[in-house]
């Protein structure tokens, strides 16, 4: 799996099992969130090879991941802070199994309060072939 396809195949699998209602994007750069409940899956390459077993593997790259999940503010700022949560939950359950993809020790952290949403990070790392 090239990088395209690291970022297309979570993406994909994302849309595949969230409700229809969320809006799932591979991020774009410089650009916030559109719609209120939103999915944002980003990779950025990482430079360094991809070691396993203090074996370096040449055919092996890594990016760092984020998928920031954005939730509307109906009424109270709280609310949406834990349906943005709730949201990210679903998320992690949908991609922790996923043999291409590690998250951090403690994967999911708030990211803020913007005008109209609130919105949580997931943390990880995505390996894929070098093309």
């Amino acid at each position: 799996m090239n990088f395209k396809q690291l970022w297309d195949n979570t993406v994909n699998l994302l849309k595949a099992n969230l409700p229809e209602s969320v809006d799932v994007e591979a991020a774009k750069f410089g650009e916030m969130m559109g719609e209120p409940t939103t999915v944002w899956v980003y990779f950025e390459p990482k430079s360094a090879i991809y070691y396993e077993n203090s074996k370096r593997d040449n055919e092996k790259r890594s990016a760092v991941m984020n998928i920031f999940v954005g939730t509307g503010i109906v009424s109270e700022q709280y609310l949406a802070v834990c349906e943005s949560l709730a949201l990210m939950d679903d998320v992690v359950e949908i991609i922790s199994e996923l043999p291409y993809l590690r998250l951090d020790a403690e994967p999911i952290s708030f990211d803020g309060i913007y005008s109209d949403k609130a919105v949580m990070v997931l943390e990880g790392v995505g390996y894929y072939d070098s093309e």
